[in-house]
């Protein structure tokens, strides 16, 4: 792997808004370290002796039982009392060991510590323990890439149109004036939450709104987890304080230290800004766009102005937070400030993407159960499957962001004055802030938010607007980098603030205001999180977008306090309440599934409804082909209108454009726009791998619709989509910016598809319900005919209202799979956005395997090339067994490539529910997300049982003299959908620690670029342990972060003193290459002192057999234990069989001894080893197990 790659694997997910820490684990052979027959809190001196050395595994201890029972905030002592005495046996342990970190919650039944792997693995042996789990690093949320100073990436925030679409604008669309400032952000009018446009107006007057009622969210405690910021910020100022009720850093960087501050600010604007400092946006924008002379002037309002907010600063230095500091942060927020609301824009998106298990999801578990609201962002890394935890956590209301498109008028972001020039034909673009346009659209999903389904059949709970809007910031860049003018003006104290680290927050303040609804109608009682969502997805407004891109609907916070207000009676104002929140079914093909929906009218007056099943029907295609981009003098140039290039919003020249119009009929509910590239291509400029296309689509009425709005470079695939689209013809503008520039073909696909209802689907079909009554419907949910998806909408028509929030409905099929007969799966392979740390696509399947089952294989191919894929198998205890890429060696020479698929072999698989993962474009790898040049291409797969063909002959039994030899035979036949090398991996049965070996050189210089040469050491399959070390002797404490080929985990070490060493623990770690990335502890006043570093490392894994030795060599062997066997292995094309030798030396020792020992049969691909092309997976399928056993003779 090179250098650079190297580097992607461990700084990808710091960019990003989502940290991917994997849970895949190695085949469970033994634990490290000691357990205690009959576990017991008390130690004897040898015990002690034992367990003490080596304590510096960070790791949170899970209890098994969360008392439950004990709910409500009246039941916390005693909870909070059982919780003590559970941990009292292992807190008393932690104390005769000395543990010099022990840290309890009240909130959650756990204990965090630093511990040897020894205690941890005596730990995991107490009843009581439901897991000791390793505490992870979670990266935090990334502002706006794009928009950062200096950046010049992708950007990160816009998309969309829609459902409030703008027609022709002038200035006082735009912009305000010294006496009447314009509201922003422009999130509020689209959500109701308050209508003015001038900010300077009594926050109770205007059209309707939740603020013209009187709701501010007075009265409610919102906590936010961000990074660092100043609560002394004068827009955060109310009546002589500020806002900001409390602030508290748990990552022992204090709160004053040099911080992104992107987040935090926006987080805290969103909510609690109080619309008292006026800026003017001719400063903040580039001169080039701004009105000579003129003045834009805007104030900033939180949606929650009245509403406390608490920050707890749990991202600090490289914004990545260890899982413990988040759970103090939670723990306080719950226990200290008595928050109502846990705002959380972060999470992680691991494989598998489940909750069960996860400390956090415990907490929240229990802090919902004590009446506490908590929302999370489900990420930014498009539509495409790749939601995150904690939004996916029961209970949880999972937040996706759709679009609001102002701000691009204010700032010509990406490109909008073309669309004028374009409706019109001709033209030379001569934008300037506040000129008559077309217009934009709104409310679109956008082409960042995370959404789809996940493996848990998870979707979005509602859409809230994310892209793009204004925020307070700071002026004082110098400690808050992110407030920092990255757009060509003045720093002037805004932030364009987006994704859904935006629409978070937007619903917190939103869940605010229902609170203090409610308890103003209902004595002072507050709500249980169960009403809130119940009244936020009820109040949603149907945008007639599909349930796994919207949820219920977009965000409504004036029927929300409407329906709160009303909520359990019924009012004139009042709305319809439905329940459940979602319907999710799973069983075979074809099934059908029934429920039950209770709809009740809190409203004034009796009404009809009528529900039905709403789901997308099939694509059609509206245009497809190819479009060139070349910049001048180079291949058949493309323009727009004319044009052949542009003024981007900073200042930068846009050197290549291209156009494309299409037509779209009448009656579409969704235009789907799709472009595919070959980042590979070769361009000036740049790198291979980072040439990055863009595309904006821009309606019949010459109204900009929806940008691509890329994360990262090299994506090699864009999509965007818009709801109810107008008819007639419409744009596509593709283009390339100089920095990212592409040259070649661009391959686009317009398609629409239409909804449709399923007849007979809810019965009664329709009822009149009376003020205050309630009624039931039966909502009858098929299955796909195919092993998947099916997605749809429980759609509420009324004689009183319209657009009501829905009920989103998931049921999937399983794999109908026997030990008679194959199960097949399928599926398309789009892309994503780029985003850094994050897989382009997510699919997944689930099957059953039977008992007694001798080996599980899948395999899975991509119809074209241009799709590099990452398969997991996933047991039924969430573990990650086997995970394998696609690129291969391909032929008896050596030649390697990418086989577009994936085979997955797993020997005696435990009998029950399994899932099949598939991530589309590794994240890692620049340019390799998608480069098929395609807009989509199909997932074929298959699962079958006993399907390994392996024999054996030979191997050593009986009675056996020391010093004779045995020979083994063993075929293999590859039974698979593409080329394999097969080796023979002897081990003993005893786990052994093994000094570590990296393929890179173990030591270097700080501070590490994009261009050094990093550690990688070597973990081989059948592992316990692994154990890094990182010191200097120079005068500045350093850190590192360690992470697996594939990038997750990535897990943080302490900081060590200065000189000194800091190490990480890494308990069951799969096979892969791991590597540690040493940086200097900031922050600094100046440039860091260059000074130099030393990595070694301790693995400890199933002993390898040095009295066995095969044929093919053994990699793990040879790298691991330096055996230095010449590695010859199997290669078999699909179809092909092959033998393989193995040669036992019987050892000396005592007559009658035992010796036993186990020849699991695996692949492994060559391309891992550095020597070949450093480009594998590092990681074997296990075919076969092989075992023997024999006696030692005289």
């Amino acid at each position: 792997m090179s250098s650079r790659l190297a580097k992607a694997v461990l700084g990808g997910a710091g960019a990003g808004l989502i940290a991917f820490v994997v849970a895949a684990a190695a085949p469970s052979v033994g634990s490290a370290g000691m357990a205690l027959h009959g576990w017991s809190s008390r130690l004897t001196a040898g015990q002690v002796s034992t367990l003490s050395p080596n304590a510096d595994q960070r790791v949170i201890v899970l209890l098994r039982n969360q008392h439950t029972a004990l709910t409500g905030r009246s039941a916390g002592a005693q909870r909070a009392h059982a919780f003590a005495a559970d941990r009292a046996p292992i807190v008393a342990q932690l104390r005769q060991l000395h543990a010099s970190r022990v840290v309890a919650y009240r909130t959650l039944n756990a204990v965090a510590t630093t511990v040897s792997a020894a205690e941890a693995a005596n730990l995991r042996s107490d009843p009581a323990v439901l897991a000791v789990d390793p505490d992870a690093v979670v990266k935090g949320p990334s502002s706006n890439a794009d928009l950062l100073p200096g950046a010049t990436r992708g950007p990160a925030s816009s998309a969309g149109t829609a459902g409030s679409s703008t027609a022709a604008v002038g200035r006082s669309a735009v912009c305000g004036t010294a006496s009447a400032p314009l509201l922003e952000p422009q999130a509020l009018r689209l959500i109701s939450a308050d209508k003015r446009t001038n900010a300077d107006s009594p926050i109770r007057s205007g059209p309707k709104s939740a603020h013209s009622l009187g709701y501010t969210g007075a009265g409610v405690k919102i906590a936010v987890f961000p990074d660092g910021m100043d609560p002394n910020l004068p827009d955060f100022q109310r009546n002589g304080h500020s806002a900001v009720a409390d602030y508290r850093d748990f990552t022992g960087e204090g709160t004053a230290a040099q911080t992104g501050g992107g987040e935090a600010f926006g987080d805290v604007g969103s909510l609690v800004s109080q619309g008292q400092t006026t800026y003017n946006l001719d400063q903040e924008i580039n001169p080039a766009f701004a009105a000579s002379g003129g003045t834009c002037d805007v104030k900033v309002l939180g949606v929650a102005p009245g509403a406390d907010v608490d920050v707890m600063k749990v991202f600090g230095a490289g914004n990545a937070a260890f899982t413990s500091e988040i759970l103090q942060g939670v723990d306080w927020a719950i226990q200290q400030d008595h928050a109502n609301i846990l705002s959380m824009s972060f999470g992680s998106a691991p494989l598998p993407n489940t909750a069960a298990g996860q400390p956090l999801t415990a907490i929240l578990k229990n802090a919902i159960s004590d009446g506490i609201v908590v929302v999370a962002s489900t990420g930014d890394s498009s539509p495409s499957n790749t939601e995150g935890s904690p939004a996916l956590d029961p209970g949880v209301i999972g937040v996706a962001a759709s679009t609001s498109y102002r701000i691009f008028a204010q700032t010509n972001f990406f490109l909008y004055d073309l669309a004028e020039v374009i409706h019109h034909g001709s033209g030379t673009p001569s934008y300037r802030l506040g000129q008559s346009t077309p217009g934009w659209l709104d409310n679109e999903v956008s082409t960042l938010s995370s959404s789809g389904v996940t493996e848990e059949r998870r979707m979005p709970d509602i859409i809230a607007p994310g892209d793009l809007n204004w925020a307070d910031c700071s002026t004082d860049t110098a400690t808050y980098t992110d407030c920092a003018n990255a757009i060509g003006g003045s720093t002037i104290g805004l932030e364009s603030f987006g994704g859904t680290s935006e629409s978070t927050p937007l619903t917190s303040g939103v869940a605010a205001l229902v609170i203090q609804a409610f308890r103003q109608s209902h004595g002072g009682h507050t709500p249980t999180p169960a009403v809130v969502r119940r009244i936020i997805f009820s109040s949603a407004t149907d945008l007639g977008i599909s349930a796994e891109n919207q949820g219920a609907g977009l965000l409504n916070a004036l029927r929300a306090v409407q329906q709160a207000k009303s909520y359990g009676r019924h009012a004139k104002a009042g709305g319809l309440l439905h329940s459940p929140d979602n319907l999710v079914d799973l069983g075979k093909p074809g099934a059908f599934f029934r429920h039950t929906v209770k709809v009740t009218n809190s409203g004034g007056s009796k009404t009809t409804i009528r529900p039905v099943l709403r789901t997308l029907g099939k694509a059609r295609t509206l245009a497809h082909g190819k479009l060139n981009l070349f910049v001048p003098g180079k291949g058949t140039q493309g323009s727009c209108a004319g044009l052949k290039s542009a003024k981007y919003y900073n200042g930068e020249t846009i050197p290549e454009l291209n156009c494309k119009t299409f037509k779209v009929p009448k009656g579409v509910d969704l235009l789907d726009s799709r472009i595919g590239w070959d980042p590979l291509q070769n361009c000036a400029g740049c790198t291979a791998g980072e040439p990055t296309v863009r595309e904006i689509l821009i309606d019949p009425k010459g109204r900009y619709g929806q940008y691509s709005d890329p994360q990262g470079d090299g994506a090699g695939f864009a999509d965007e989509q818009i709801h109810q689209p107008t008819a007639g013809s419409w744009t596509l503008l593709v283009f390339g910016r100089a920095t990212s520039n592409y040259e070649g073909p661009v391959s686009y696909q317009e398609t629409a598809q239409t909804f449709h209802t399923v007849k007979g689907a809810v019965k009664p079909a329709s009822k009149v319900v009376r003020p205050g009554k309630s009624t039931l419907f039966t909502v009858r949910v098929p299955a796909p005919a195919k092993p998947g998806f099916w997605t749809g909408a429980v759609v509420f028509h009324s004689s009183r209202d319209s657009k009501l929030g829905t009920i989103p409905v998931v049921s999937e099929a399983k794999v109908p799979v026997t030990t008679k007969k194959a199960g097949s799966f399928t599926g398309t392979l789009i892309g994503g956005n780029g985003r850094p740390g994050a897989y382009a696509q997510e699919l997944s399947y689930e099957f059953t395997v039977p008992k007694g089952v001798r080996d599980l294989d899948v395999n899975m191919a991509a119809s074209h090339d241009g799709y590099l894929l990452l398969g997991q198998l996933v047991d039924p205890n969430g573990n990650a067994v086997d995970s394998q890429i696609g690129f291969n060696q391909v032929d008896h020479f050596g030649n390697s490539d990418n086989t577009n698929a994936v085979q997955l072999v797993w020997a005696n698989p435990r009998p029950g529910v399994w899932r099949v993962n598939v991530a589309n474009g590794l994240f890692f790898l620049p340019g390799l997300d998608v480069y098929s040049g395609l807009t989509h291409a199909t997932l074929k797969g298959t699962v079958r049982f006993n399907s390994s063909r392996v024999t054996a002959s030979g191997m050593p039994s009986g009675t056996l003299t020391p010093g004779t030899t045995v020979t083994a035979h063993v075929t293999v036949k590859n039974t698979g959908v593409e080329p394999e090398t097969y080796q023979l991996d002897p081990r003993t049965t005893t786990q052994t620690p093994y000094a570590g070996v990296s393929t890179d050189p173990t030591s270097g210089t700080l501070p590490v670029t994009f261009d050094s040469t990093l550690p990688q050491y070597v973990v081989p399959p059948f592992s316990s342990q692994l154990k890094v070390n990182t010191s200097t002797t120079g005068t500045t404490p350093l850190a590192f972060d360690l992470a697996p080929y594939w990038g997750s985990p990535d897990i943080a070490s302490p900081a060590s003193s200065a000189p000194g060493t800091t190490s990480v623990t890494v308990i069951t770690p799969f096979a892969s290459l791991w590597a540690p990335a040493p940086s200097e502890v900031g922050p600094f006043g100046s440039t860091a002192v260059p000074e130099s570093y030393s990595t070694n490392a301790t693995v400890t894994t199933l002993g390898f057999d040095d009295n066995a030795v095969p044929d093919t060599g053994n990699v793990w062997d040879n790298i691991v234990n330096n055996a230095n066997q010449k590695l010859n292995p199997l290669f078999l094309q699909p179809g092909e069989s092959g033998t393989m030798n193995l040669t036992f030396t019987v050892p000396s020792g005592a007559a009658g001894t035992t010796v036993t020992g186990e020849v699991p049969v695996e692949t492994f691909n060559y391309n891992s080893l550095p020597q070949v092309s450093g480009l594998g997976d590092w990681s074997s399928d296990v075919l076969k197990i092989l075992q023997y056993s024999y006696t030692l003779g005289s």
